[in-house]
């Protein structure tokens, strides 16, 4: 791994701290050295035998001393060459519950909820260590979290997350030249799916509404669904042995797991009859891979840490007002499950949403239906493809925009939609490609058709302008990792239109402020025709297992949707902002906003 390989990866490894929220531990050469270590030795034994948490009040704080460890090993095991990056944080963390107040769902619904509050701030050291250079980098994170639960659903409902990141010395490193601090900020609003069951945590699943646990007891429980399945991990606890922590007698609950069937998992938490927050939690993940032929090998650990700091608990004297809100919803329920902003139509027909009523005024000069059909019609590949997979649907697409800056009307310029068609293989199918693989070493995965479409529009005469349009198919290719996880007939029966889910977008201030200009998307930024577009994800399965150990680790969950409109808008690395904004396909409720700005650090190789 060259310098500049190394350092970017090492950034992309600190900047993603920025939606973590976790506040080092002494470095270690070997997974095996930490699993399922028990951090509590330094504490005294406790005889207790059984504990019942006790519920939150509004005023509870309670702050901790808050480590974090991550490092990423490679090793070439015949020259000896290696490389590691290794990322040390220490600082604080302050956990508080807020008095209730009003604020908006992902449907623009009001309701009352209740604040918890994260506030965690620290010093950082980066390490980057080859066969023959070492360098460290140092720096500073602070993050500010707060999570609003519903008082009557008893279930979170939005979120906002700030943070800060600053790293000094890394931009010198990676151009050799000086160059000041690296500095980035985050903030991040998100919007749970509130027509996705809402699945406790971990830790409510185990001890929370007011169940007594006692040393010895055991059970299994999971983040992300009440079956094991390819993608819900089961999560295996016990209650071991007792601590004081600071004065308080606690019980251990061990929790482990192994994800996706090869990253063990170790999660321990102690916690007491007299705080409503845990005394101590440590969280470990590892991950080792060997590969033989080619003489490499490499691990993987993620580790953190918080421990209650001595006089560091207060508790609240007000009991949480649960079941207080009094909006309605529908048909019987506390929220709405559509978007009342939205508007829905069958999407079979077309193999993607439509365009919708309000296209004509939306920011699009260029329809799904045109490029979907267009792209049927003229691609005597494509048709072989669908007519061998007819379940097909558009899996993944994504529009962009060149618009000609010379024309004031804003329509003239080059149109593009990125489609790809994608099957939902049998298991059988699964098999086939398996047994292939076994045989030729290669893993093919000939399930989806790529394909761009382009309408370029130009204009002819200034006072009463004419516009001619041309369509044509830029590129296409069958690739070989391209598959669905949903099919024709087990799709939802309609979607929000791509006109409506930009209209549910443009309710919010942030995002007409960010990426509008004139009341359309802001097409011809730089860089913009890679990196502003709206885009359509139907399902990914793999993202549920990930956001367990998300989740498990950060104590955040990420708003995930199996169907997602989003617009995205620049790169922090070449322009120095990153944002994106997402609806869900079926509901139309808001998930997420998301804004990024900081040193475009792929400048920085530019003379």
């Amino acid at each position: 791994m060259n310098k500049v390989s190394a350092v970017m990866l090492s950034l992309a490894l600190v900047v993603n701290l920025l939606v973590a929220g976790t506040g080092g531990l002494s470095p270690v050469e070997s997974p095996e050295e930490l699993a399922n270590v028990d951090t509590g030795e330094e504490f005294a034994e406790s005889n207790i035998t059984s504990v019942v948490v006790p519920p939150l009040q509004i005023g509870d704080m309670i702050r901790y001393d808050s480590r974090i460890y991550m490092v990423w090993y490679g090793e070439n095991t015949s020259s000896g060459e290696f490389w590691k990056i290794e990322l040390i944080g220490l600082g604080e963390s302050t956990y508080r519950v807020k008095p209730p107040k009003t604020v908006a769902d992902g449907f623009f619904q009001n309701h009352l909820a209740v604040n918890k509050d994260v506030l965690t701030g620290g010093q950082i050291t980066l390490v980057y260590t080859n066969s023959t250079d070492k360098y460290t980098f140092s720096g500073t994170l602070d993050l500010h979290r707060e999570d609003w639960w519903d008082l009557t659903a008893r279930r979170p409902i939005y979120a906002v997350n700030f943070a800060n990141l600053t790293i000094v010395g890394l931009g010198q490193v990676m151009t050799g030249k000086a160059a000041g601090p690296m500095d980035f900020d985050g903030h991040m609003r998100s919007w749970p799916n509130l027509n996705k069951e809402y699945m406790p945590s971990l830790e409510e699943q185990i001890y929370g509404g007011g169940k007594e646990i006692h040393i010895g007891d055991s059970g299994v429980v999971y983040q992300s669904g009440e079956t094991a399945s390819e993608w819900v991990m089961p999560y295996n606890w016990t209650v071991e042995r007792g601590l004081v922590i600071h004065g308080y007698d606690t019980v251990k609950v061990n929790i482990t797991s192994i994800w996706w069937n090869f990253m063990p998992y170790t999660k321990q938490i102690w916690i007491s009859n007299n705080l409503s927050y845990p005394a101590k939690v440590y969280d470990h993940a590892n991950y080792t891979y060997t590969d033989e032929e080619n003489n490499f090998t490499s691990y993987m650990i993620i580790e953190s840490n918080r421990t209650l700091k001595e006089d560091g608990f207060t508790r609240g004297k007000t009991p949480i007002p649960w079941g207080s809100c009094e909006t309605e919803g529908e048909n019987g329920n506390h929220f709405l499950s559509r978007n009342p902003y939205g508007e829905y139509k069958p999407w079979k027909d077309l193999l993607m949403p439509h365009s919708g009523g309000n296209y004509s005024s939306s920011s699009f000069d260029f329809s799904p239906e045109e490029a979907v059909n267009y792209a049927i019609e003229n691609s005597e590949d494509l048709q072989a493809f669908l007519a061998e997979y007819p379940d097909s649907v558009v899996s993944w697409t994504y529009y962009n925009a060149t618009k000609d800056p010379s024309d004031p009307n804003g329509i003239a310029g080059v149109h593009r939609w990125n489609l790809t068609f994608a099957h939902r293989p049998s298991d059988e199918e699964w098999a086939e490609v398996e047994e292939e693989a076994n045989e030729t070493g290669e893993w093919r995965y000939p399930f989806g058709y790529r394909i761009t479409v382009t309408k370029n529009i130009t204009r002819e005469g200034i006072i009463n302008p004419t516009y001619d349009e041309v369509m044509a198919i830029e590129w296409e290719d069958r690739p070989n990792k391209s598959y669905s996880d949903y099919n024709l007939y087990n799709l939802p029966d309609t979607a929000l239109t791509l006109s409506s889910s930009e209209k549910i977008m443009k309710q919010d201030p942030e995002v007409i402020d960010v990426a509008y200009s004139d009341g359309k998307i802001s097409w011809n930024t730089p860089h913009q025709e890679k990196y502003v577009y709206f885009s359509l994800t139907v399902g990914d399965k793999g993202l549920e297992g990930a956001m367990d150990m998300f989740t498990s680790i950060t104590g955040i969950t990420p708003v995930y949707s199996e169907y997602t409109w989003t617009l995205s808008k620049g790169r922090v690395a070449t322009n120095g902002e990153s944002f994106y904004c997402s609806v869900d396909a079926t509901s139309g409720q808001m998930l997420g906003v998301v804004y990024m700005e900081g040193v475009p650090f792929m400048g920085l190789f530019e003379e």
